[in-house]
């Protein structure tokens, strides 16, 4: 008797969705990342991609989401609780280049947004909330720089904020178009923070 082919189901099933469209999208492109491409490539009905997403802006909202968690958890695991705040900025930096590298289709997946952010309200508020979850966290860092070295002559501005992030999606982007080798963009970050670190 042949065993029963078991396909996933719940959660499971939802995140191999996400997972496969990220990589449709990095492949074809998001206009042609289709729901019957998506349920091709999973072996799944049309009307189960639309059972879980009702829409093309409900799954690019969910794979953002994916991405953004997975992003986080990785860099989250580099940074050490006895880091001190310029170890943990520079972890940050180097955590988020070292996804890019590694997750190359979820980078793009990214860029993507920006791009998607200048045409439709609903990227461009998911734009924002990353880049201002993104801009907590360093000005998160940088405070805690200024209180264990309070003779520091950087002050944490929003300016100063604002330019680190910009750097560091600077840095990333610049890999993915060139194809930069990964030591090259650590070491950038860390000539980017010593210039507001002293």
């Amino acid at each position: 008797m042949a065993k029963k082919k078991v396909r996933p189901k719940g959660p499971k099933l939802k995140n191999k969705l996400v997972e496969t469209f990220i990589h449709l999208v990095d492949n074809y492109g998001h206009e042609q990342a289709s729901f019957q491409k998506l349920a091709d490539a999973c072996n799944v009905a049309q009307a189960t991609c639309l059972y879980y997403f009702k829409n093309r802006s409900a799954l690019y909202f969910e794979a953002i989401q994916y991405i953004v968690t997975h992003n986080q958890s990785l860099v989250n695991k580099t940074i050490l609780p006895e880091d001190n705040a310029h170890q943990r900025l520079a972890k940050y930096g180097h955590g988020n280049i070292r996804w890019a590298y590694k997750y190359p289709a979820e980078a793009r997946f990214v860029i993507l947004l920006y791009y998607q952010a200048t045409q439709e309200k609903v990227f461009s508020k998911m734009y924002s909330n990353i880049r201002q979850g993104a801009q907590n966290r360093i000005l998160e860092y940088l405070l805690a720089a200024q209180r264990e070295n309070p003779e520091a002559k950087s002050v944490p501005t929003q300016q100063n904020v604002s330019r680190l992030h910009e750097s560091l999606v600077g840095l990333i982007i610049d890999h993915l178009c060139e194809r930069k080798a990964l030591k090259g963009a650590l070491e950038a970050w860390d000539m980017v923070l010593s210039l507001y670190l002293n």
